[in-house]
This record gives C-alpha cells, structure tokens and sequence, in this order.
C-alpha cells in the first residue's frame, strides 16, 4: 500500500473539460429530420470559453494543443501549450484553423486520464484565466442530466431500428408480391412510398448512430476516470493523505481469505509503463497483453499515475 496525497483540482478541471464538450457535442445535434444531411453535428458557429483546451493549426499547417486565455466578440485570444507567449494569437472563432480538442492531435498512450488531456501541461498565464473551479457535486449533477440526454438518445436509436426492421420487412414482402405476380405489377407505384420510408429511416438510424459515436466515446471517458476519484476519495484520511492500491488487499483469517476491495483496471499510463512504451513503440501485441497480466498478478501496489496523485 502506498501513501498518496490526492490533488482534486486538477482532476475535476479534466473531468470539467471533457463534461464540457460531452455537453456541447448533445446540444449541437443536427436535428433527425435532417436526414438528407451527412453533417452529425451543427458545429459553424462555435461557443467557446475561457480556459478551454482546442486544437489549433499555427501558421505553417500543424496542428497543435492550445488554450483560450482572451475572448473578444467574434474572436479568441489562443496559447499554444509549450511555446512562449510570443506565438499567442487572435483567430476567428469559425476559423478552420480551430476544431475542438482532439479532433486532430493524438491522445499521449502515457497519459494517466482516459478523459481528453493535453500531452503539455497547459501553461498560459494563470492570471489570464480567471478561475473555473467546479464541485464533486456538481459535476455529478451536470453528469446526470447529459446522461438523461444519452439515454433518450439511446431509446430513440432503438425505436428507429424496430421501425426499419419492420419497414424492411414491408419493402422485402412487397417486392416478393411484385416479382412473382404480374397482376401486382400494377400496384408498383404504391410500394415505392414504403421504399422512400424506408430509405429515411435508413439516413436517421445513420445519422443518430454518427452522434452517439463520439458523445459515448467522452461519457466512458469521463466514467472510467471518476471511478479512481471515487476510490480514492472512499480510502481519504486525515491531512488528504490516502492509502490506495488497484489490486485487492487479502487477509488471512484462518482459512477464510477476505478481500477488502475490488480492484480497479489498470490505465493507460500503468499499462505503458509495465510495457516500457514510448510514443515511436509499435502497439501492442497478444503477447504483449499477455505479459502485462503475468506482470500485473505481480504488483503489489500501483503505479505511479498523473491522477493528480503525489507519492509521499
């Protein structure tokens, strides 16, 4: 067991900032009626905030992480993450040169969050952004209603694949009609509105399928790393000092064996650190996965994560 000192803050400004964008992506549907469109989200004219990580492209065309330290009408004030204030710059918030993050830059395999975090520790000055602290409540009670906003989502995505099943159903029936009966060739005309039916369930299905895609992509995201929030915060005590450890703790009480906890899986950062990974290191193979079991039935504690964690 391991003695940590756990830092809140800069774990909920990274759950913070993927709860924003989970939230931006739900309201900024197009909406089903559109189907016509291949357009899943209605992103022309963007809301952005102070403080908020995007992706940039600078001047010679390569994407970089960056941070919206000023706002100004129609225009953001950006940092980009590394490089000195002599790079910030004014861009238009529609601007092709910014996408929300992680549109084009990668996700580091050695970061310690699941969740969407820059592979530079943001460094814009911190007097230009005014502070956006948000509460464990808070956040659990912003979670809760996107979530509602998911499973409505969800609901309606199943609705619309029963009615295409029974519309194809319809479509297969009529044409099974037309192709063996030449008297029913005449009523060719009335089957081609249950193809059109059809073919627009086809396009919702599509559509609703391309925005649950990402918006469940960040909600895993965001759950899987509250889950070690949760458990450190469940094993606090005094000074925010906790002991914590990801594999179960065993007693031996005579015959019985008693295991104190569940572990948690490993993340991304303690899986790479296992397999001694680096960013040019090809991905990993079934024996590689294999030995990362063989490795971790080993551990006695785990690794030390950037999970706003500080080992004592």
């Amino acid at each position: 067991m391991r003695g940590v000192k756990y830092n809140s803050k800069k774990t909920l400004e990274i759950l913070r900032q993927n709860l924003d964008q989970m939230e931006m992506l739900i309201s900024r549907r197009t909406p089903l009626e559109n189907e016509e469109t291949e357009r899943t989200f209605k992103l022309d004219e963007p809301k952005y905030s102070l403080g908020q990580w995007i992706d940039v492209k600078d001047t010679v065309g390569q994407w970089l992480e960056a941070q919206i330290t000023k706002i100004q009408g129609s225009r953001v004030y950006v940092h980009f993450n590394g490089w000195g204030t002599r790079w910030d710059e004014w861009i238009e918030n529609n601007s092709p040169r910014i996408s929300q993050f992680r549109t084009y830059t990668i996700q580091s395999p050695l970061n310690a969050y699941l969740s969407p975090y820059p592979y530079l520790e943001p460094d814009a000055d911190d007097h230009e952004i005014p502070q956006r602290e948000i509460s464990q409540s808070d956040l659990i009670v912003r979670y809760i209603k996107s979530f509602d906003q998911v499973r409505k989502m969800l609901i309606q995505y199943l609705q619309l694949k029963v009615n295409l099943s029974m519309q194809q159903n319809i479509v297969n029936y009529s044409n099974q009609l037309i192709n063996s009966q030449e008297e029913i060739k005449e009523c060719e005309e009335i089957f081609k509105e249950e193809k059109e039916i059809l073919k627009k369930l086809n396009a919702r299905v599509k559509l609703i399928s391309g925005q649950l895609a990402p918006i469940l992509d960040r909600m895993g995201r965001l759950m899987g790393d509250m889950g070690p929030y949760f458990a450190l915060m469940s094993r606090k005590e005094r000074n925010n000092v906790i002991q914590f450890t990801r594999l179960p703790v065993v007693e031996n009480t005579g015959r019985i064996r008693v295991y104190q906890q569940i572990p948690l899986m490993p993340n991304p950062a303690e899986i790479s650190s296992l397999m001694e990974l680096t960013e040019q290191r090809e991905r990993l193979n079934g024996n590689a996965i294999q030995a990362i079991f063989v490795i971790g039935n080993n551990l006695n504690s785990s690794t030390n994560s950037e999970y706003g964690i500080q080992t004592d």
